[in-house]
């Protein structure tokens, strides 16, 4: 799009007017009048290079549509008999009963010259008169058919009844031909310089000129451009130079003429004066002035924004003379989107790079930054001759303004262009305080000084509005009424900066505007105006010109509120270093400033930064201050949080409770400071695994801050999260369910649906959704999230949608890189991992992963969390190669973070044991889960819950490894620890019982094993409901003893249901399902079903390949099943065969080692048996007993039926004195 133009003196094209009619009175005019006023004031062309406005141009042609209704009735004579008889029209009858009939029609009606008064009337139509419209000449439509149906939906429709009297008829004309005289059209296109007004107007012209009897182009940039634009046609038309006289002229030909006012941007012009007053006519307005928008007629006023990006790069290329490759495209989109798409700035660009040897699409901008001023007053030189550049369409609305709007516009030119609050500007002339501190060295003076005087230009309180209104008004920027925030175009924005003489002060102005603004408060509304800061406070950073101390202390503030710590900290190093330099280490703004850092260390992970700071922070203000100062015990609350975040947590405990104490007697017990330590330690103790003394001190603090700052207050609603996820934790699920659901109500109440706080509390409900399962009695959240809630079972869904909206939310506000938005992407892949949505978890979990080392480094607690969990999904999805070297580097890195002892540590520790389990290294899991237990119990105790987790997952690896007693031993003793700390129905208590279930159907204690996993069922039904992932799994395992006990018929009945309801739950493809199918296969091959347990057994390997690929673990599980029914159902051949690639590929997968990959060979083995292949069989038993040796010791129950089965083999070789020798052996081990 080429940009409207001022001054038109475009001499290459002009649009002739022809086959024009004069209808004027005798003594006034003659034909050579009639030609003299068609070629006077003609209408330029457009330029060549326009593009894009589709959208624009289809509104002005259904607002220049030709005047149209619609006439039914049940009789078609009658109608065509009213039409001649009763409208003042002469009527012109065309058939419209098809596309064909009608192009002939309106090719006759061609053929016979101008159409005078006539009335198009459209016979036999059979589709609404919209679809006609654009084929028809320009004159009055009326369309007649004997069907209500096919009236318009967007034009009049009049009704002739068959029985009409006289009355009914005249009055049934009047309205239609009222319908049919609209009145006169006055359009209004409003928008900023160069934004491509004019020559929309003149595309649209040039593409529907015949629908204007005659087009005038009047220049309305003055009262003197256009009273000698009028003397021009008044003089053509031979009425007098007069332009009252001309006006009179106009309103006395009454034809559809346009009158095109280009350039309306004064306002002393009056439009009005010129404008001539009647029914008739149509009247274009271009203007930067909003008013003019006023003008109108009805739905006639068309907002012209800027072009669509690929319009932009479309007229990018075209005036850069390049193709649209692919390459070039992507180069152009990088500067029309630098360019905010904006017409005459695009379609400089272009003009630039084609006219400038050293400048390219890939270094436009390179060059633009370089000379800002000198390519923004570029002017081209094409035929199109524009009279205007960028800069110099801006300044013609910028000196209209009055000297305090300048002003306010240059310092708005370094702020961030969207989104300027006017309170900024409200608050920064309401700062009483002093703008520099006793740490500046070179306080800016001057900047202070011209600031003072800008503020005290408007010292009214309307002015601010008033200048608002004046920036308006020109299209100079926008004013969002509901956010009181100024947005400026990118182009409008550069240019401003260009009209500063002394850049340093304006920037320094900026500046200093913005620290008065910040407030330093920690009050709710005064955190949600600093997130509001943010990109200012970016902006101005950037410009590395911050004048004052007090400056930088308000923008680590803004950045520290937002998550932005990389800034926070750096800002606050300088700080601390020019307080030290200057006033030195005691005086109160540098105890202060060091304090600041410490918290801003923390929140960025440098623990041990922040411990040694705040020790020293701490220690100088009790020299200074004394013990007992609320200074000194503030630095003791945020040591004590520091020690808690490295898990000192004895340090952390025993700090807290002193520093709660001293506040209860220096404070008092209801002092916000108190209540805070109080919440801090309540942490303390849940991180200790002190749950029970968490709680009590929770619900205390919750109920002394209703009482003290009432239920609303954000600190109150901070702690009912707390304590919610203090009840998740003691296994209260739905007690935390209930306050979370409160705390989401509350918090979108206080502090808006796209709060932080708001969105974290979405996330820890989604997260108790996700322990819950299935939920008992669900309630419907109140609003928008709140719908995501479901009655019905399957919880992982609405919790997964609800994290799915907590990250979209938390992109929008706070952008892709914020340490919030890193949360929510974690939970959600999370959650897609609970859900089995394996891809998409380890997608995101990459994504996070690779974020979080951008943001916040390789060695932050929470990088390494990412990899401790993108680690996880690999696991899952069989990556176990994968899942090890990250677990590794994990292990290292938590070592060197946080120490050989720290909690973190001892879970990496773990989690490495559990992927040494899954590779089959046994060994090496025993001896690191030996470790986590006896360190667990060193740093948190014999009943910590962390310990007995440990304790657990040591049980099942003696499992594993073939040690029963020892795992059946140590597993009672879990069970009887987790009844003593969290109680009978805890969560974890009946994971116990469920794993000690498990451990005795292994020893083949298959009585107690059932009344184990019976009674584990029937708890789990009543505490976490019928429907829970964790209670169909107990479903799944008393099926397991029931078919090793015999009892295959309710063994088969169980499975049936667990299937149904994973069904329901977790969906037909998620892992737990695919399981549930291959346990009821092994049912039915049990129960001699073998055909239906083929089918089911072929369904589950479709679906694993589909889901997780062919390597996976899974994958090879189910073609291992599916080999043994092909076996047992005498498909040999079939069974050999893909035993053989499960082999292979275990061997490929997890190794010659692995106890799966020797699982596979002995059922290979048993296969060759069945084929008669006894020396094959041989070989493969006696590797498989080797390896078997090696791997799980010989006296692993899986190693002594490797032995029996090779004794079998001997015997049937003939070798009965090996057999005998080996079945001896067995006994003896057994």
């Amino acid at each position: 799009m080429f940009a409207g133009a001022s001054n038109f003196q475009i001499r290459n094209s002009i649009f002739a007017t022809g086959n024009v009619t004069y209808h004027g009175t005798p003594q006034t005019t003659n034909h050579g009048q009639v030609i003299s006023i068609s070629n006077v004031l003609q209408c330029p062309s457009p330029s060549q290079y326009f593009v894009g406005r589709e959208d624009i141009l289809r509104k002005l042609s259904k607002i220049f549509w030709a005047p149209n209704v619609t006439l039914w009735g049940t009789n078609i004579d009658v109608l065509k008999d009213f039409v001649r008889q009763n409208l003042k029209y002469s009527p012109i009858f065309l058939d419209a009963s098809s596309g064909q009939a009608l192009a002939k029609s309106v090719a006759d009606l061609n053929n016979k010259g101008p159409l005078a008064n006539a009335l198009l009337v459209l016979q036999n139509a059979d589709t609404p008169v919209e679809e006609y419209l654009h084929t028809l000449p320009y004159a009055p439509v009326l369309v007649m058919n004997t069907e209500s149906s096919l009236t318009s939906s967007t034009s009049p429709a009049f009704h002739l009844p068959h029985d009409a009297d006289q009355q009914v008829v005249f009055k049934l004309s009047h309205s239609i031909e009222r319908a049919l005289n609209p009145g006169q059209h006055v359009v209004t296109l409003v928008a900023s310089g160069g934004t491509g007004k004019t020559q929309t107007v003149l595309k649209f012209v040039s593409e529907n000129f015949s629908r204007f009897s005659n087009v005038w182009f009047f220049d309305a940039s003055s009262n003197n451009t256009l009273t000698a634009n009028f003397k021009e046609l008044g003089k053509a038309a031979g009425v007098g130079e007069d332009v009252k006289n001309v006006r009179d002229f106009l309103a006395r030909i009454d034809q559809n003429w346009l009158c095109i006012f280009d350039n309306a941007d004064d306002e002393k012009v009056f439009l009005k004066d010129y404008i001539p007053n009647c029914n008739h006519g149509n009247v274009f307005i271009t203007s930067r002035l909003s008013e003019t928008a006023q003008m109108a007629s009805p739905n006639c006023q068309v907002d012209l924004k800027d072009l669509t990006k690929g319009s932009a790069v479309k007229l990018l290329l075209n005036q850069a003379h390049k193709q649209g490759s692919y390459e070039s495209q992507n180069l152009a989109f990088k500067i029309v989107n630098a360019l905010g798409c904006h017409a005459l700035a695009v379609s400089t660009a272009g003009a630039y790079i084609g006219a400038t040897p050293t400048c390219t699409l890939e270094n436009y901008l390179t060059h633009f930054n370089k000379k800002k001023k000198k390519i923004l007053n570029y002017k081209m030189r094409s035929l199109d001759n524009y009279q205007r550049t960028v800069y110099s369409a801006f300044l013609l609305s910028f000196e209209k303004l009055s000297y305090p709007t300048q002003l306010l516009l240059q310092i708005c030119g370094y702020l961030n262009p969207t989104a300027i609050p006017l309170e900024i500007l409200i608050r920064a002339a309401a700062f009483a305080d002093n703008d520099t501190s006793a740490s500046d060295v070179d306080p800016p003076i001057k900047a202070i000084n011209f600031m003072k005087e800008f503020l005290s230009l408007f010292e009214d309180e309307d002015s601010w509005e008033d200048s608002i209104v004046e920036m308006c008004q020109l299209s100079l920027v926008s004013y969002n009424a509901v956010k009181k925030c100024l947005d400026f175009h990118a182009v409008i924005h550069t240019c401003v900066q260009e009209t500063v003489e002394h850049q340093d002060y304006i920037s320094q102005t900026a500046a200093l505007l913005l620290a008065r603004a910040t407030p330093l408060e920690e009050k709710n509304e005064e955190y949600q105006f600093r997130r509001q800061l943010l990109i200012h406070a970016s902006h101005v950073w950037q410009a590395n010109n911050l004048p004052a101390v007090r400056t930088k202390v308000c923008l680590a503030k803004v950045f520290e509120d937002s998550g932005f710590l990389v800034q926070a900290e750096k800002l606050g190093e300088e700080v601390l270093l020019l307080c030290k330099t200057v006033i030195g280490d005691h005086h109160p703004d540098t105890l202060t400033s060091m304090a600041n850092l410490a918290i801003t260390y923390c929140r960025i992970g440098k623990l041990e930064a922040a411990e040694k700071l705040g020790e020293e922070v701490l220690l100088l203000h009790k020299k200074v201050n004394g013990e007992h100062h609320p200074h000194t015990l503030t630095s003791m609350a945020n040591l004590a949080h520091t020690y808690g975040a490295l898990r000192k947590l004895e340090a952390a405990k025993k700090l807290g409770e002193e520093v709660l104490l001293l506040q209860k007697q220096v404070l008092g017990e209801h002092h916000p400071h108190t209540l805070t330590s109080m919440g801090n330690l309540a942490l303390t103790y849940w991180e200790h695994g002190k749950l029970e003394a968490a709680e009590m001190l929770g619900e205390e603090v919750l109920l002394l801050r209703k009482q003290v700052i009432g239920d609303h207050h954000p600190n109150t609603l901070t702690s009912m999260g707390n304590l919610a996820s203090t009840y998740r934790e003691h296994g209260k699920l739905e007690a935390a369910e209930k306050l979370e659901e409160e705390v989401l109500s509350l918090r979108k109440q206080v502090s808006g649906d796209h709060h932080p706080d708001t969105l974290t509390s979405m996330g820890n409900l989604a997260l108790t959704y996700s322990r819950l399962g299935k939920l008992k009695a669900a309630e419907k959240l109140e609003e928008e999230v709140l719908t995501l809630r479901k009655q019905k079972c399957g919880k992982l869904e609405a919790a997964e949608k609800l994290e799915e909206e907590v990250l979209l939310l938390r992109k929008q506000v706070i952008g892709d890189h914020h340490p919030d938005t890193l949360a929510s992407m974690a939970n959600l892949a999370y959650t897609y991992q609970a859900h089995g949505k394996l891809e998409l978890a380890e997608k995101l979990g990459e994504e996070v992963l690779m974020l979080r080392k951008q943001m916040i480094g390789d060695h932050h607690p929470n990088t390494l969390t990412s990899m401790s969990n993108l680690a996880s999904t690999y696991r899952e999805c069989g990556k176990l190669k994968a899942a090890r070297k990250l677990e590794k580097e994990v292990l290292s890195l938590r070592k060197q973070v946080s120490g050989d002892h720290h909690p973190d540590t001892l879970t990496s520790m773990g989690n490495l044991a559990l992927t040494y389990s899954h590779l089959g290294n046994l060994e090496a899991a025993e001896k690191l889960e030996e470790e986590v237990l006896s360190l667990r119990k060193h740093v948190s105790g014999d009943h910590h819950p962390h310990t007995l987790t440990a304790m657990g997952n040591l049980a099942a690896t003696y499992q594993k490894c073939g040690k029963l007693e020892a795992a059946e031993k140590l597993e009672e003793e879990v069970l009887l620890l987790h009844k003593q700390v969290i109680g009978n129905h805890h969560p974890d208590t009946l994971t116990s019982m469920a794993n000690l279930a498990s451990m005795y159907q292994a020893h083949g204690k298959l009585v107690i094993a059932e009344k184990l996993g019976k009674e584990v069922l029937l708890l789990r039904k009543q505490v976490i409901g019928d429907h829970h992932p964790n209670t169909l799994t107990s479903m799944s395992n008393l099926a397991s003893i029931f078919r090793e006990y015999g009892k295959l018929e309710a063994a088969e009945k169980l499975e049936q249901e667990v299937l149904s309801l994973r069904k329901q739950v977790t969906g037909d493809h998620h892992p737990d399902t695919l399981t549930s199918m291959g346990n009821l296969a092994l049912t039915y091959s049990c129960l001699g079903k073998l055909e239906a347990a083929e089918k089911l057994e072929e369904e589950v390997l479709s679906l694993c390949k589909q889901i997780s690929g062919d390597y996976h673990p899974h994958t090879l599980t189910a073609m291992g099943n599916l080999a043994a029914t092909y076996q047992k159902c005498g498909k040999l051949e079939a069974a050999e065969k893909l035993e053989e690639e499960v082999l292979l590929l275990r061997m490929q997968v997890i190794g010659d080692h692995h106890p799966d990959t020797l699982t596979s060979m002995a059922n290979l083995a048993v296969t060759y048996s069945c084929l008669g292949k006894l020396e094959a069989t041989e070989k493969l038993e006696e590797e498989v007993l080797l390896l078997r040796k090696q791997v799980i010791g010989d006296h692993h129950p899986d190693t002594l039926t490797s032995m029996a089965n090779l004794a079998v083999t001997y015997c049937l070789l003939g070798k009965l004195e090996a057999a005998e020798k080996l079945e001896k052996e067995v006994l003896l081990l057994s």
